[in-house]
């Protein structure tokens, strides 16, 4: 009786997820059949997701509510970020990656177990939704959709080799001249 607003896959594929404008959570296996579990929060939701093992959902609300739940139909945790998007739970750790877009836009790693912070990477733009590149839970690359119809693109910069190292250096741009190709 109202608009789905989320709707996602489990890594193993045996699950759906849905989530609604009203706050309703219901699970359906592959086939989309109902499976009994459900959860109320009464808010709209605009994220969730599968953890690794499909042993736990994660759910963000409009008003920046996180919560985690077992797939028996238990809580497990809850958090007030603030304006939150989105949520995705790490492929192969026990994170979550929280879309946090508000005044002060910022991607946000939280330990699915303790919820506490791990990171944070901020954003320049208001951000509506992002995709994450990773290795063992951290990030090496994000790409944000943002409210003014681009896409950003944040990731680790790498180094030329010998940057940093001992010697003499003319052209100021901290690789020795006698490492650096392009010496002026």
């Amino acid at each position: 009786v109202s608009d789905i607003t989320c709707v996602k896959y489990s890594k193993s594929g045996n699950y759906i997820v849905t989530g609604d404008e009203l706050g309703r959570v219901n699970i359906w296996d592959s086939l989309g059949e109902f499976q009994d579990i459900s959860f109320e929060l009464e808010e709209e939701i605009t994220g969730c997701d599968f953890s690794q093992s499909d042993a736990k959902l994660a759910v963000v609300t409009s008003t920046g509510n996180l919560f985690t739940f077992s797939l028996s139909g238990s809580q497990l945790q809850s958090l007030n970020l603030g304006d939150s998007h989105d949520v995705k739970w790490s492929i192969n750790s026990d994170r979550i990656f929280v879309l946090v877009s508000d005044s002060s836009p910022e991607l946000i790693v939280i330990d699915g177990s303790t919820f506490n912070q791990i990171s944070s990477v901020r954003l320049m733009h208001k951000s509506l939704d992002f995709a994450v590149i990773e290795d063992q839970g951290t990030i090496v690359d994000l790409f944000v959709a943002t409210d003014s119809n681009h896409i950003a693109s944040y990731g680790t910069p790498s180094l030329p080799e010998g940057f940093g190292s001992m010697g003499s250096d003319l052209d100021g741009d901290n690789i020795p001249d006698i490492l650096d190709d392009d010496d002026d």
